[in-house]
């Protein structure tokens, strides 16, 4: 839901900016894309959006309609050559014509959009004012790049196409930095879908699980939030962001396991338990 202190998407906004700033100071190699999958008021995907996909697509299909012959220009270009060091030269001059063309309509001037579809009211818009505030525009130079979709992801949605748990999986880290979460189902959702995720402790799940997290690889990341000021908790998150983003392939595996297994925890045929226990309490009363 769109409830933006809430959920903690302010939070989020602010320790992406540090996270933004951090990397460019210190020349990362790394770009991070943040993705706000969070439903909204859109009345349509982007013309220049639709635009560049079918371009993508037509790109590919004609890559992939000359790889037979991109290959055998290769593998002659290699058995052929006096010095196999030497570059091949393995696109015609047609392809090439063809590849500069389709390109020409494919780039764009000026910075990718924010969002991916249009806002009824994007103007006042309280995540996208944000973003802009804070210098997050998708510069060619920023490190962390955003995508604000406001869209469900129904599998139905003309740009990614695709139900929320199959790009839920694609993703590498859920962020769900709630200031307020009766239970939260989200996070454990992508816990159960081997994506690891940081929730807080002024969520029921986060204060469920929080007892059961490792220091080391913790799967299920449990932000504490509970008594702590605004910028304490952007700071928090901004250094768990960039020790995520730090850390090694094998450490990631190692995440995404313990998330799995943290999210069983919660399974029904345990969490059913309680249910028994409260309605046999109420019976006897």
């Amino acid at each position: 839901r769109y409830e933006y202190h809430n959920k903690g998407m302010d939070v989020f906004v602010d320790a992406l900016a540090r996270l933004n700033e951090e990397l460019k100071h210190s020349d990362s190699p790394r770009t991070v894309t943040a993705f706000f999958l969070i439903p909204n008021a859109a009345t349509g995907v982007r013309t220049e959006l639709l635009e560049n996909k079918t371009y993508f697509r037509h790109i590919k299909n004609y890559v992939q309609n000359h790889t037979t012959e991109l290959l055998s220009k290769v593998v002659h270009d290699f058995i052929t050559s006096d010095d196999p060091d030497d570059s091949v030269d393995m696109f015609t001059k047609e392809f090439m014509k063809a590849m500069k063309r389709d390109t020409m309509h494919f780039k764009r001037r000026g910075n990718p959009p924010i969002t991916t579809h249009y806002l009824a009211d994007e103007a006042n818009d309280p995540l996208v004012k944000h973003l802009r505030y804070v210098g997050l525009n998708n510069h060619a130079d920023d490190k962390v790049k955003v995508v604000v979709f406001p869209a469900y992801l129904d599998g139905d949605d003309m740009l990614l196409n695709l139900h929320y748990y199959d790009a839920l999986a694609g993703m590498h880290f859920a962020v769900f930095p709630s200031s307020y979460e009766p239970w939260g189902y989200t996070p454990l959702e992508a816990a159960a879908m081997g994506v690891p995720t940081l929730t807080t402790d002024l969520a029921g799940f986060g204060r469920f699980v929080q007892d059961k997290v490792k220091e080391e690889d913790p799967g299920v990341f449990v932000m504490p939030r509970f008594k702590k000021s605004y910028d304490e908790s952007v700071q928090d998150l901004f250094v768990i962001l960039k020790d995520f983003i730090g850390l090694s392939h094998t450490h990631r595996v190692h995440n995404k396991v313990r998330a799995k297994q943290l999210s069983r925890v919660a399974d029904w045929k345990n969490m059913v338990q309680n249910y028994i226990k409260a309605h046999n309490f109420a019976w006897e009363k």
